[in-house]
Formats: C-alpha cells, structure tokens, sequence
C-alpha cells in the first residue's frame, strides 16, 4: 500500500543510470525481493539521490543556455533530454505517486528517447575536442549494446522460456515464488506450495490473474474454503470481472450448496451472461430448490450458447436422434457439427464418430458460402 519514498527511490534512481550505462543484470521482475525496500539511508540510496538533485540542478543550469537551432550545438540538447526523461518517467516512477511497480525495463522505452538525446550531444560534444576519442566511444557503446540485445532476446522466446531465466537469476521474485508454487504443487509437496504462494501474494500484491490461479490450484487439491477466501479478495479488488464469481459457483455446487450456487452464478451471469457452464449450473440448483420452471429455461440458455460455441453439443443430438429412429435431424445434427468445427484433432474425432456410429463417409464441407455449401449444410 506504502514504501518509504525517498530512501527506496534513491535505489531504483541508481538503477536507471545503471540500466542506461551498463545493463548487464537484467530481470523481468523487479519485486521488493529483488529491488530491496529501503527503511533506511544508506551508500546507494544517498548516491542516488545525490545524482537525482546534481542532474536537475545541472539542467537547470543548461536550460538556460541559447535555445536549439540547426546546426548549434548548445547544451540545451542535453537539458531537453533529461527534461523528456522526467516527463516521460513521471507516470510510472512512483515520485508523485504509486504506480504498483518499483522498476520495469519496458517503462524505460519512451524515456530513453531523452537519455538518447542526451548522449547524442555528450558525443558530439566530445567530438569537437577529441574526435577519434568520441567516435571510439560511439562505436565501443553501440557494439557492447548491440551484444547485450542479442544475447538477452532468446530470455523472451516464450513465457516457458521467461520464468526459466527468471527462476535461475531472482528464485526470490515474486513471479518466480509463483511459479515454484506451481511446481510443488504439481509434484504433490502442498505445503511448500502454499508458501510459495503465499511469498507470491506478499510480494506482487492480490493482481488479479494471480489470486484467480491460485484458487484454481486450491480448488484442484480441493482446498475450496480457501479458494473461496482468495477470490472473494480477487473479487472486492476487481468485480468487473467474471472469473472469480464463475470459480466460487463451481466450489458452490461441488459442495451441495444449491441456494449458494444460484446466488453466485446470478452474480457471474450479471458480469458476462454468454457462459454456458454458469447457466447449466444455475438450472441445477434450480431443480433441486424444486423450481423447474426457472431450471428449465437456464437450461435452455445454457444450450443455446453451448451450440454456438461446442461441436459437441450437436453430436449429442444426433445421438439422441438416431436412437429415436430420426435420421434426417441425425444427419443434419452431424453436418451441423462439422461446420463448427475448427481443429484438426476435432475433425478426425467427428470423422471417427460419422464411420463408426452413423455409417457415413467423411467429407469436407465446402468452403465457401455458396449455393451449394448451402445446399450440403
């Protein structure tokens, strides 16, 4: 909710000239596990803030010179890159106020504009003296960081690839703390689990993503008081959103709990309605608090999403069909289905169905929306 502002900023200042200058250790997570948060001064932070005040005042100074011409070279140069850095780090630098990040390499995109300008009349600058001297520099910078790039963009392959880097450089982050919580849980240690999880939480706060994952996993071990407890936290932080209420009418049901079950699935159907699922549960405790009339039509929705969205739904009617003697609404049921289905691995499984329970050769339905795919569908 709070940091000691002035003390953990001088660190994460001294990182930015760090990033800017040498950027050899570098994290896709800087959580307080990895930038430390300081209740204390100490060498960094005092440099940093020493830095921080001699820039501005330096800028100050600067900004007074002749304005920007073409073809002068005075240090307002220099002066406008550290006031675009400023302007363009305030957002997210925690100075006026918390952004819910400490440091993150991609908020430094915009702002390097300035520090480039900056650099650019620092070598120039030096080039009017020491010309070879400030072209080495150039070319020494532009190679070093070229390298850097290179060497670091495999880190960002794929998300597998990310937290692998993450967990071999920062175990202590709170990305990387969620992710061997998922491990443990995995390889059926729950109580090492539950304390990474718990390190995660302390750490990256109650983000959304990751408290509806945990309670995933809690309700996966069938830990459903706790899983309930999370989400109502993911919930109050973000009601805009579905997922958490889908979650807690899933434990509600599982548990027996039908008046529990409508409340909460009302509550996820009033967030985003087109959820078959929440519906099917919805008619389910209906019934059985004896109002069939009311089951009846969340059942219903419930189909009539579900058939806009799962193949499988129409082969459930042709089954039905053909075990009523109705082979016409079978057949049309399972070219239904083949128009609705979009994988691969789908298409061989309805392939499989038509051959060995209906008799029927597999074909492609045509492409194109014309008179004769019509004619077939």
């Amino acid at each position: 909710a709070e940091i000691p502002k002035i003390w953990t900023l001088g660190d994460i200042w001294m990182h930015y000239v760090r990033l800017w200058v040498f950027p050899m250790d570098l994290a896709a997570d800087y959580t307080p596990n990895v930038l430390p948060i300081s209740i204390s001064w100490r060498p960094e932070n005092i440099v940093g803030v020493g830095l921080a005040l001699l820039v501005l005042a330096l800028t100050l100074v600067t900004w007074r010179k002749p304005v920007l011409e073409g073809g002068s070279n005075t240090t307002r140069a220099a002066a406008f890159g550290v006031v675009w850095f400023i302007i363009a780090m305030s957002p997210v630098s925690n100075t006026l106020f918390l952004s819910g990040v400490l440091l993150a390499e991609r908020t430094l995109y915009l702002p390097s504009v300035g520090l480039a300008a900056a650099t650019g009349w620092l070598i120039v600058r030096m080039a009017q003296d020491r010309k070879r001297v400030a072209w080495g520099t150039l070319i020494v910078a532009v190679t070093l960081g070229s390298v850097r790039t290179w060497t670091r963009n495999p880190t960002w392959k794929d998300t597998d690839t990310v937290f692998q880097q993450l967990l071999e450089d920062y175990p202590q982050s709170g990305r990387s703390q969620w992710a061997i919580g998922d491990q443990f849980i995995r390889a059926g240690q729950v109580s090492e689990g539950l304390l990474s999880y718990r390190a995660a939480i302390n750490l990256l706060g109650t983000s959304y993503q990751l408290m509806t994952e945990i309670a995933s996993s809690l309700m996966n071990m069938e830990r459903y008081r706790g899983a309930e407890n999370i989400l109502r936290y993911a919930i109050n932080d973000s009601p805009q959103f579905p997922l958490a209420y889908s979650l807690v009418t899933a434990i509600r049901a599982e548990r027996g709990d039908a008046p529990g079950t409508e409340e909460w699935a009302r509550q996820s159907l009033a967030v985003y309605d087109p959820d078959a699922a929440r519906h099917h549960l919805l008619a389910w405790s209906l019934a059985a608090q004896g109002r069939f009339e009311e089951a009846a039509e969340a059942r219903a929705r419930g189909d009539e999403i579900a058939r806009g969205v799962f193949w499988q739904a129409f082969m459930y009617t042709a089954y039905v069909a053909q075990a009523e003697g109705d082979s016409v609404t079978a057949y049309a049921a399972i070219d239904t289905a083949w128009a609705r289905v979009h994988t691969e691995t789908g298409r061989f499984a309805l392939d499989s169905v038509r051959v060995s329970e209906f008799g029927l050769e597999t074909f492609r339905l045509p492409e194109a929306d014309t008179a004769d795919a019509r004619e077939v569908r």
